[in-house]
């Protein structure tokens, strides 16, 4: 039995870096996350202060 050697192709391959693990470490990070039942129960507006004098001229009108 012969020696067997790689084909061409898998040794002309070139070496390319993996972009997602070089910079998975600056988008991949722990979240914290608000629980926004126990923050309706405490009276905390979801879209508190977004309503200008201008905007409730034209709501009554």
């Amino acid at each position: 039995m012969g020696k067997k050697t790689r084909s061409r192709t898998q040794q002309a391959l070139p070496l390319l870096n993996n972009l997602v693990a070089k910079h998975a470490e600056t988008f991949c990070k722990a979240q914290t996350h608000v629980d926004r039942k126990k923050d309706m129960k405490r009276g905390k507006e979801k879209n508190a202060g977004r309503w200008w004098p201008d905007l409730m001229v034209l709501v009554t009108a």
